[in-house]
């Protein structure tokens, strides 16, 4: 069978059981959250297959822009009003070949089984846990998200996963050209790898999980079983990033998805990066954890009313300030490029650390706080507010930063300042976007602008920005905007 044969007759397989799923839904004959994981199961074995039977990198690539675009026009013309969720806005079915896209741009001519690994875990995995959350007597809610997830989901996702690579090392390993470790270790990076996909489907919502644990479990595979890891390291970084995450939420630094997605961070950059990599990060947080709790101490009601959240810190902050970090020490290990990755990584964390000390500083010390875009004087707290004490506090805060990597790096003045003046750049870059697009409310009973839903007890009114841009989508969008302008001057 030739390569266009296969490709015809896995795309007319993949058309017929959309059409299928949707009219079975619609006759009632099943209900429509079995037909979207039928039709999840169905397309993740044809994705499994695919690398078995397609060849041609550029032929894959048409066949996952083709089913995105479809499936984008299908949603927002409402056809699959059965499979795709219409009630919230999910964009899940878009999501599922998107991100089959971006593996293959990403994974395919460096392994192509990668996607088969990681599209089988998936498929089979979320729908366990879907099916297995949605229907237990007895529920356990996570509360990491707004959007309801079960303990019994996420186990169920954790189990599957293991029990799935296990199948795959006893049947397909030796096709799939995988590393080959002895039992227990596999053990190990197979529970790891679980763990990292069911953290990450317990922490996706609105079907973003469509998206995001293909890419994250095809990362995994290509760490764990194609580049190959130090083991040693790694069961060290377990054991560390296990303590980090308990004691940071027993001291209240963090709640339960703070703490779940820190113990990911945390294990991945020491796992990959050892010491070097997990100082910098890991002074990030200790230092502003504590200037957090001190200045919530000290401010009072008044700041306190004006954020939406308080010091300790739930899972999209942490994500908000330690994503970019991490995914520039994967790319470092991902790509073959020679730049200076640990510089880049560098100025992502004294970003993050100038935004959150520029606050607190602001909110103890200023008196004068001023817009940035029209330098009005506003109320100590206020998105898009700068300050003259709070800016000096972000450059110390980057300057700390950098500082903390001179036993592990060949430090001198003028990459200190070179990484200080990108932080700088990165804050008011962070102020701006505060200022223009970030959603702002205003309270309908005491009229104070606020980052909160609800004020004074009651619902506030939309002000300005846009509703989508909270200020924790405003910190990542600074910490890889500025990281990416320092990435093009590196390699320019």
């Amino acid at each position: 069978m030739n390569e266009i044969t296969s490709l015809a007759i896995l795309a007319s397989i993949t058309i017929f059981s959309l059409v299928t799923f949707e009219f079975l839904a619609r006759k009632n004959i099943i209900n429509k959250s079995v037909s979207r994981k039928l039709l999840h199961i169905t397309t993740g074995f044809i994705v499994v297959y695919a690398p078995f039977v397609l060849q041609t990198f550029l032929v894959v690539i048409i066949v996952g822009i083709t089913f995105t675009i479809t499936n984008f026009i299908l949603i927002r013309r409402k056809l699959l009003k059965q499979i795709n969720d219409t009630q919230t806005v999910n964009l899940g079915i878009f999501y599922y070949p998107l991100s089959f896209l971006i593996c293959t741009l990403l994974f395919w001519n460096v392994n192509k089984y990668i996607i088969s690994l990681s599209f089988l875990v998936f498929s089979i995995g979320d729908a366990f846990a879907a099916l297995v959350g949605n229907s237990s007597n007895t529920k356990y809610f996570t509360r990491i998200t707004k959007e309801p997830k079960t303990f019994n989901g996420a186990i169920t996702f954790i189990l599957s996963s293991f029990i799935l690579l296990w199948i795959v090392k006893l049947t397909l390993w030796e096709s799939f050209n995988f590393i080959d470790y002895d039992w227990l270790n596999f053990s190990f990076l197979a529970l790891i790898f679980s763990l990292l996909g069911g953290i990450t489907e317990a922490i996706s919502t609105k079907g973003a999980d469509n998206l995001s644990l293909p890419i994250v479990l095809s990362s995994a595979t290509m760490m764990f079983f194609v580049n190959g890891i130090e083991l040693q390291s790694f069961i060290l970084a377990f054991v560390l990033a296990l303590l980090i995450s308990i004691i940071s939420f027993k001291m209240r630094f963090l709640d339960f998805g703070g703490s779940a997605v820190t113990f990911l961070l945390a294990l991945f950059i020491f796992g990959i990066g050892g010491w070097k990599w997990t100082v910098p990060i890991l002074t990030f947080f200790i230092l502003s954890s504590l200037l957090s709790k001190i200045a919530e101490r000290l401010s009072g009601k008044d700041i306190a009313s004006i954020f939406e959240k308080g010091s300790r810190r739930d899972y999209k902050q942490v994500l908000a300030n330690g994503g970019v970090p991490l995914l520039i020490i994967v790319l470092s290990n991902l790509l073959e490029l020679k730049i200076d990755w640990y510089s880049i990584y560098l100025l992502s964390i004294a970003i993050a650390t100038a935004d959150t000390w520029s606050t607190e500083f602001g909110t103890l010390f200023a008196r004068n706080v001023y817009l940035i875009t029209n330098f009005k004087k506003v109320t100590p707290g206020i998105s898009g507010g700068i300050s003259l004490i709070g800016t000096l506090g972000g450059v110390l805060g980057s300057i700390a930063i950098v500082m903390s990597s001179m036993f592990f790096f060949d430090l001198n003045f003028q990459i200190l300042i070179s990484l200080a003046l990108f932080a700088l750049i990165g804050n008011l870059f962070d102020s701006l976007m505060g200022a223009t697009i970030q959603v702002i409310y205003k309270c309908s009973i005491c009229g104070k602008l606020t980052e909160k839903k609800i004020h004074c007890e009651r619902e506030t009114n939309y002000f300005k920005g846009i509703k989508a841009i909270d200020n924790d989508a405003v910190n990542f969008i600074s910490v890889l905007f500025i990281s990416l302008v320092y990435f093009l001057f590196l390699i320019v």
